[in-house]
């Protein structure tokens, strides 16, 4: 493993990440996205954020983050700086999005540094 992708590893584990899924609640992907947001809670046991686009934090937050199509899955640090996006169809596989949902902060040993 390069010294690149170690450190980007060590980003996805790293505490304080959110997790937000932009979507409209009145649109054709609403009941896709309620459905991925439900199960990956009763696989994984954590709870995703769904956001409105039709509220002021939804509509800034796309704004923000350039974000053109829906869903989109936004991961923030806590500074609020963009560490990965997904958009539109299809989402992205629980276990890739496990790993940014994790609570547990990696040692290098871990990441093959």
């Amino acid at each position: 493993m390069s010294r690149r992708q170690a450190t980007a590893a060590h980003e996805c584990y790293t505490k304080g990440m959110r997790v937000v899924v932009l979507y409209h609640p009145n649109s054709d992907h609403s009941g896709f996205v309620e459905d991925f947001a439900h199960e990956y809670e009763r696989f994984k046991g954590k709870e995703l954020e769904l956001v409105s686009l039709e509220t002021r934090d939804g509509a800034a937050a796309a704004s923000l983050y350039d974000v053109t199509t829906y869903p989109a899955i936004l991961v923030t640090a806590d500074d609020g700086s963009l560490q990965k996006m997904w958009q539109g169809i299809p989402m992205p596989i629980m276990s890739e999005l496990d790993q940014y949902t994790q609570d547990t902060v990696a040692t290098p040993e871990l990441v093959g540094v």
